[in-house]
């Protein structure tokens, strides 16, 4: 081995820029992939670009990536309201049943299933843009896929038991009794709805944007078709469970139309075939995703439960949502804000930071001061619990939005994206070495036996 040699990353293309991403020496003392940490990473100096340039160029990007990532998630959504539509024909009782239903499938499963599969956006990202070895991007998406599936143990563990825990909370037989058949049947199909959310983030790493919204705009028509003929058909519909049922069929199209089209497209050579390597530091990825997954369900079980508690078994709903409205639109300018500062936050891997700042802002000072303004003075009902939800989106978004402006250094940010990088390039290469080095002295073995 030669010493003080250097490594030399490939040229990259960055999506915000046209040039291309400078090479970057990886400095080391022992040998090729053997390194110092403290000169492990030199940057080179920042591109001489226009701000008006870069500015131009950087918003073209974003709204040419998200218009079909915004459109998928719309399409996505529109299946469990076209669902609850459908299923609300059948009665009231019913309506409440699949909707209880879904509000504990987000509870159990979406909202800690989609923070794990978020926390690919801090891994498949930096592998992609830094890494020669791209099969690194799918190395981190397999790691995802092992999350999710562990995730899911011990929660379908808790449906099965579901009836007798609302039961317990106090729900009706009946509504207790089709909602447990509810989650039992979606439950199905729960895997591979988080499995599309993680292949999802595993294409958007490498800008392709555009392949889960043609997936979930082919499998839409099919959702639509599906659900209400198993509600409503005389020959094969099953009546309410035909809701759940329905979104399952459509959650195992969607995972197995992005998986198809992986396969078909050029991002299968970022996916390099699943192997058992990806199990080695998992545990480095279990420090973002679960930080994340908390952020996302301290953020999203607070709607939740605003949403619950206006809701409680009243009369005048439909006058109430229509009061409510105003307020639910102002709230959705801070929760769009808060979707953008969560995206920076899980690139930079401060996934904790934000589920720091997220409880003191929705549960220390949002759900207390809502119910202040419903029960207190004011006498606000339910349009006080959702002022004080608007109030936590604000500083929840304010908060992450402050810390990206005036603690972040972003040239640091980078060069602990590639050291994180390095360090399990290094890692990979010293296994890789042991294996080479073992098959050496084998053959030497047998051939001094010969």
């Amino acid at each position: 081995m030669v010493a003080n040699a250097s490594v030399q990353v490939s040229s990259e293309t960055l999506p915000l820029f046209e040039e291309s991403l400078p090479e970057t020496p990886l400095t080391n003392r022992a040998g090729i992939n053997d390194y110092d940490d403290d000169e492990c990473i030199q940057l080179n100096e920042e591109l001489d670009i226009p701000s008006a340039a870069m500015a131009k160029q950087e918003a073209q990007w974003l709204i040419k990536s998200s218009i079909p990532v915004s459109l998928s998630y719309l399409v996505q959504l529109s299946f469990a309201s076209f669902s609850l539509l459908n299923v609300g024909r059948l009665g009231i009782t019913e309506l409440a049943a699949a909707s209880l239903g879904l509000m504990l499938a987000n509870f159990l499963i979406y909202m800690p299933g989609y923070g794990l599969a978020c926390a690919l956006e801090s891994f498949c990202g930096a592998a992609f843009t830094a890494s020669t070895d791209k099969t690194k991007v799918g190395m981190h998406a397999q790691r995802g896929l092992v999350a999710i599936s562990l995730m899911l143990v011990p929660i379908l563990f808790v449906l099965y038991y579901i009836d007798d825990i609302l039961l317990h909370f106090g729900q009706p037989p009946e509504m207790a009794k089709l909602s447990s058949r509810f989650l039992r049947i979606w439950s199905i199909g729960c895997w591979p709805m988080l499995a599309f959310e993680t292949l999802k983030r595993f294409l958007q790493a490498m800008d392709i944007m555009q392949a889960s919204t043609w997936v979930t705009v082919i499998v839409a028509p099919f959702h639509i078709i599906i659900s209400y003929l198993l509600v409503w058909s005389p020959t094969f519909g099953v009546g309410f469970i035909g809701m759940p049922l329905g979104m399952t069929i459509s959650n195992w199209m969607l995972f197995i139309g992005i998986g198809g089209y992986i396969t078909l497209s050029r991002a299968r050579h970022a996916w390099g075939g699943f192997s058992f390597e990806c199990m080695n530091g998992i545990s480095e990825y279990y420090c973002i995703a679960i930080p994340s997954a908390l952020m996302m369900t301290l953020s999203w079980a607070a709607v939740e439960t605003t949403t619950l508690g206006a809701a409680i078994n009243d009369e005048e709903v439909i006058a109430m949502c229509a009061k409510l409205a105003p307020c639910l639109a102002f709230a959705m300018l801070f929760d769009g804000l808060n979707g953008q500062a969560a995206g920076v936050m899980r690139s930079l891997g401060r996934q904790r930071l934000g589920s720091m700042l997220a409880f003191p802002s929705y549960w220390i000072i949002s759900m207390p001061f809502g119910v202040f303004l419903a029960k207190g003075p004011l006498g606000l009902d339910s349009l006080g619990l959702f002022v004080g939800l608007t109030t936590g989106m604000g500083i929840f978004a304010l908060s992450q939005e402050c810390f990206m402006l005036f603690f972040v250094d972003w040239k640091k940010e980078v060069k602990i994206c590639l050291d994180r990088l390095a360090r399990s390039t290094r890692a990979r290469y010293a296994e890789n070495s042991e294996s080479t080095n073992t098959l050496q002295m084998s053959t030497e073995d047998s051939g001094s036996a010969v």
